[in-house]
């Protein structure tokens, strides 16, 4: 599964001269998570009015295991915009990441509630609800990011996913395969479809 470390940069007229906020993106960008986590903390303490700095705050924070840090960071994002749906995700994200299923749930539908048409949040939607067993659910949610034709190895990865958990494993490894031309990186689910082609040579 996609971790979605970091939400696209958006960055206001006086944001995108501060020295520690863009080099914390670049950074999280590079997957130097330490390094980005003190960068955008940085940042944080002259850049206050910016719900994706802290967003971006939180996922260092999560990638580096710091939960508290990470949970505030996205509830300082929601102070600043209650409707920004990313926070929502994002702090769903970590919710999961940390074991707390409930919670997780809570975030990923609030972050629809804001806006139905955000597709990061289709696909993270989708994902917790295969781990939760609710399959024909998830089906609907990547066939909804299928039909914006955007992350579409994201979706069929994930409807595949919900196939296979419901027996249709032909359909399954026929979206896996789509899903791995396209780029997606799961080499449990290539062994996957490695091992279909083997039981099933015709």
């Amino acid at each position: 599964m996609l971790l979605w470390v970091f939400s696209p940069q958006i960055l206001l007229a006086s944001d995108s001269d501060n020295p520690d906020y863009l080099q914390g993106m670049q950074f999280l960008t590079r997957g130097d998570y330490k390094q980005a986590e003190f960068k955008l903390q940085e940042a944080a303490k002259v850049i206050q009015k910016n719900p994706n700095l802290f967003v971006n705050l939180g996922n260092a924070c999560r990638a580096n295991k710091h939960w508290n840090e990470a949970i505030d960071a996205y509830q300082r994002a929601i102070a600043i915009d209650a409707a920004y749906a990313p926070a929502y995700t994002q702090m769903g994200r970590c919710y999961e990441v940390m074991g707390d299923l409930k919670k997780a749930g809570k975030y990923y539908q609030k972050a629809l509630d804001y806006d139905k048409d955000y597709l990061i949040g289709q696909i993270f939607m989708g994902w917790y609800l295969i781990r939760i067993e609710k399959y024909k659910k998830a089906e609907k949610y990547f066939d909804r990011v299928l039909e914006k034709s955007a992350f579409t190895a994201d979706a069929l990865a994930g409807k595949g996913k919900a196939l296979w958990q419901q027996g249709s494993r032909s359909e399954a490894v026929y979206l896996f395969r789509k899903a791995l031309a396209l780029g997606y990186e799961d080499p449990e689910m290539e062994k996957t479809v490695k091992k279909f082609d083997l039981d099933s040579p015709d």
